[in-house]
């Protein structure tokens, strides 16, 4: 009996040992697999301040399944930690995946943690340290290693600083190449800090092992802002026509029909140039696309009259740029060519920001700027700082309160209380002094700082009728009148936007400017970290809201919103412009939205046209009804001053937000590096000065109403503590004149 009970004792504790076992292997899947790698970047290569991807391989135990959320740390502009947050699925046992996660750098010297995080709380990380570039350098990425980019690149560097020694700015242009499609991120947000792609099409063992999330990511990228190069494949044995998913035909300034010999090349060399001939002498042939429904400028043709080739097109894709090069440099006869990496510099520079380097010398004009920011946004991150009612306590007045506190507790106190014979009571005077002051202080605090949450907007809708699509970018400030810990998410209130994708997250200071990203500093204020809860799905969709997120007592953040959508406008509404003798206008032009615009003005190529009143919903403008002037001459602010032209001289003090933001929507059309002394490179895409020569149209008017709504702790923040500017931008194409 005692056998028998002692044999079922043993078999009891072998079968909880199992089951226990079991439990311990399942519930340590987490503990057990391993981060296999992890790349920052496009093969290392990230931008401060901007949306970065990271690939991280993650190695499942062979006993069991890995589950849970993959924690990527960094700290953010203000130098403060934060935790993005992305959920993987199952991974099956003994098996790898690769986990895509989106972080963006406050600090181009930081630490990253990685880390895996199960539903039972079993953690593994790993750190590492990350060097970024200045928020002031521009990433032209290529697909492949085919091209001479550094050399390329290293000619616009010595260019571009014989410029900046004469304009006093500082800018860099860096080279980078990928050679695996697996490197390449498969949503639109992990392209952000890219300024160029180019795609070389006789690539094509890369191109084809995109998957089409990658491919839509890209595509959608350009028509968002963004700027691609494709240099066609004229190789006879590859049909380019039947391969159009390796050339992103959606995206391109025309339609490839074939391919066809051309034997004369002098503007590709004039182009470049050249200081050597391209062809070879009697039986040179150089292999082009023919591109045909050609939508936007030919930079270089090749023949004449009917039988003129395009060579080089560059066209606006929404609110991006598309540059077609028909000829392949990677190929026979430029490979041996000496001047092809002028040739590529050349091309390269037609997309760059910045690239503008009129002989205008108006770097004299500019008033010293004493706030060390060194970008336009900087400029306009200063004027959203001024909050109504919310006054800084002057130094002069904290310095005479001081005296007066010192002269009433010192020489007044002893005189005072040794004539009324009462020297034992300053005890009591002085204890009354510290409590009065107190009270004095907490009231200029309260009354000058506020009491109440406060935001500034500032908003920027990009509007393009013809690819139906929507771009929203708007910089929130909030001013905090106690130390908390917030829940913020942003949802859109524009009318013309449909099916709306919402990135919510921190906005630094570029350049090393006192907290600025270039710089090292780090925050005391926090160092717990706050969350930034990123929901992305497909190529394209995303939703990026911050928990938790702190704010310190009589202080304030910055914030950027950038949304993207469907327009829900339709394309109903009848533009009709016609461009005739030097570029000007006329026909007429329809308020598409239904509501009203305010400060409107039209632009096209160099020319303004300003409304003198409203432009209702749903209204038309003719053209010969406006008053015409030169495009420049309005940004610039230029007048006519006994006799002389002169141009009024931009204040870095400045704090009107509407005179800002124009600059930063047509800064290259006022030559903005040499007149304000800035750069306008941490978010250039906002500048749509190319699209004026490139057969569109721009109307520009602001609304009443704000396009985004900040919500607090779940709650929409009350327009009653909010200032907002909010401009519209619509592109109109141009007919030309036969």
């Amino acid at each position: 009996m005692w056998r028998s009970n002692f044999s079922l004792l043993q078999a009891a504790i072998l079968c909880n040992a199992t089951v226990l076992i079991g439990l311990v292997a399942a519930s340590s899947g987490i503990a057990a697999s391993s981060i296999r790698d992890v790349q920052v970047g496009f093969d290392g290569t990230s931008q401060v301040g901007h949306w970065t991807p990271v690939r991280t391989i993650i190695a499942a135990p062979p006993e069991s399944s890995v589950s849970g959320r993959l924690i990527v740390s960094a700290v953010d502009g203000s130098g403060i930690p934060a935790q993005y947050a992305q959920a993987f699925p199952e991974i099956p046992a003994g098996q790898e995946q690769v986990i895509w996660s989106y972080v963006k750098f406050g600090r181009v010297s930081s630490t990253m943690t990685v880390r895996l995080e199960g539903s039972d709380n079993d953690t593994t990380q790993m750190e590492m340290s990350v060097e970024a570039l200045p928020s002031d350098q521009q990433i032209v990425l290529e697909l492949g290693s085919t091209l001479p980019l550094d050399d390329s690149l290293n000619l616009l560097r010595l260019r571009r600083d014989r410029q900046n020694t004469r304009e006093g700015n500082q800018q860099t242009v860096f080279a980078q190449s990928i050679e695996s499609a697996s490197q390449l991120p498969p949503h639109i947000i992990g392209y952000d800090g890219i300024e160029v792609l180019v795609v070389v099409a006789s690539q094509q063992s890369l191109l084809q092992d995109l998957t089409p999330l990658q491919r839509q990511a890209i595509e959608s990228w350009v028509i968002l802002g963004g700027k691609l190069i494709v240099i066609a494949d004229t190789d006879p044995s590859d049909d380019m026509v039947e391969k159009p998913n390796s050339l992103f035909t959606n995206v391109l300034p025309g339609s490839v029909e074939r391919i066809a010999m051309q034997r004369q090349t002098t503007e590709i060399e004039q182009f470049a140039s050249a200081a050597a001939r391209l062809d070879s002498g009697a039986g040179f042939r150089l292999p082009m696309a023919i591109l045909s429904e050609v939508d936007g400028v030919v930079e270089v043709g090749e023949g004449f009259g009917s039988d003129r080739r395009p060579a080089v097109v560059r066209g606006m894709v929404g609110m991006g740029e598309s540059v077609f090069v028909a000829f392949d440099i990677s190929a026979t006869p430029f490979v041996d060519w000496a001047d092809r990496s002028r040739l590529l510099a050349a091309i390269v520079n037609l997309v760059l920001s910045g690239r503008d380097t009129s002989s205008l010398q108006m770097r004299e004009l500019v008033v010293a700027n004493t706030f060390g920011f060194e970008d336009v946004t900087g400029q306009l991150r200063n004027s959203l700082e001024q909050f109504q009612g919310v006054r800084l306590i002057p130094f002069s007045l904290t310095a005479t309160l001081i005296a007066v506190y010192l002269l009433i507790v010192g020489p007044v106190d002893f005189w005072v209380l040794k004539r009324l014979g009462k020297s034992t009571w300053t005890w009591l005077t002085f204890a009354l002094t510290i409590v009065c002051f107190t009270g004095l202080a907490i009231y200029l605090a309260t009354s000058w700082k506020g009491n109440q949450l406060q935001l500034n907007q500032a908003s920027i809708v990009d509007v393009d009728l013809e690819q139906q699509m929507v771009r929203g970018t708007t910089w929130m400030h909030l001013f905090a009148p106690e130390t908390r810990m917030l829940d913020l998410a942003s949802t859109h209130r524009s009318p013309v936007v449909q099916d709306v994708q919402n990135v919510l997250i921190w906005q630094g200071v570029p350049g090393e400017v006192f907290g600025g990203m270039d710089s090292s500093l780090a925050s005391t204020t926090f160092s717990r970290p706050y969350q930034v809860d990123a929901k992305l799905e497909d190529a394209t969709h995303a939703t990026v809201r911050l928990a938790q997120f702190p704010i310190a007592v009589w202080s304030s953040r910055s914030l950027l919103n950038q949304w993207w959508g469907q327009c829900s406008l339709g394309q109903q509404v009848e533009q009709s412009l016609e461009s005739h003798s030097e570029g000007q206008l006329r026909g007429s032009f329809t308020n598409p939205f239904p509501f009203e615009l305010r400060d409107v003005y039209l632009v096209h190529e160099r020319w303004f046209y300003p409304l003198r009143s409203e432009l209702p919903a749903n209204g038309t403008v003719r053209l010969a009804d406006l008053s015409v002037m030169d495009l420049q001459t309005r940004l610039t602010r230029r007048r006519v001053v006994d006799g002389r032209n002169v141009m009024t001289p931009w204040q870095t003090a400045d704090r009107d937000v509407s005179r800002i933001l124009e600059m930063m929507m047509f800064f290259d059309a006022a030559n903005g590096s040499s007149y304000t002394g800035l750069s306008n490179d941490y978010q250039g895409y906002l500048d749509l000065s190319r699209a004026l020569k490139s057969g569109r149209a721009i109307l520009v008017g602001r609304a009443a109403e704000p396009a985004a709504q900040l919500e607090i702790d779940g709650k929409p923040l009350s327009e009653d503590v909010m200032q907002h500017w909010t401009y519209y931008r619509v592109q109109i194409p141009v007919k030309r004149e036969r």
